[in-house]
């Protein structure tokens, strides 16, 4: 996905925040997911 992400595709800090938002988004939806994040 480099060529949307460009360069961040490479950085696995990156690449695992981005999978577990993206497992969570959905596993619990949207909603659920961001009050998550916003909830830190």
């Amino acid at each position: 996905m480099t060529h949307i992400y460009g360069d961040l595709a490479e950085n696995a800090r990156f690449v695992a925040a981005f999978k577990t938002a993206l497992r969570r988004i959905w596993a619990d939806g949207m909603s659920a997911a961001i009050q998550n994040y916003l909830s830190r």
